[in-house]
């Protein structure tokens, strides 16, 4: 039977998780230029950007505890490959990175798997 509730739960986690890694690299972009050592580490630990990214990151993490309490584990944790579809809409939409076919035809082939994962019990 196909499983709705779960793949709405792990759509909305690896949604957070995909904000999370945008806001980061938003953040991290503008600190281009500055040299990478203690400093710029430390810099990032104080920026709203990472922080904002943590957080978010914490959502999807609260998820993520909620998914493994209430599914099998082998069954949850390849539908984080969900968060890939996502990647590469951001990556177009947000960051305006050309996203080649073959990206996505690798894609749909991981979302067949997803599909069938779902479906088989």
């Amino acid at each position: 039977m196909f499983n709705l509730k779960l793949l709405l739960l792990m759509s909305v986690q690896s949604l957070f998780l995909v904000a999370s890694q945008i806001v980061l690299k938003t953040g991290i972009g503008r600190l281009k230029g500055e040299v990478v050592n203690v400093k710029y580490f430390l810099h990032l630990a104080i920026s709203p950007w990472v922080i904002s990214s943590a957080l978010l990151m914490g959502v999807a993490a609260g998820i993520w505890v909620l998914v493994l309490r209430n599914y099998d584990f082998n069954q949850a944790y390849p539908l984080v490959s969900i968060s890939y579809v996502f990647a590469l809409v951001a990556a177009i939409v947000v960051f305006g990175e050309d996203v080649p076919a073959i990206r996505w035809i690798g894609v749909l082939v991981i979302m067949v798997g997803v599909f069938l994962i779902l479906k088989v019990k």
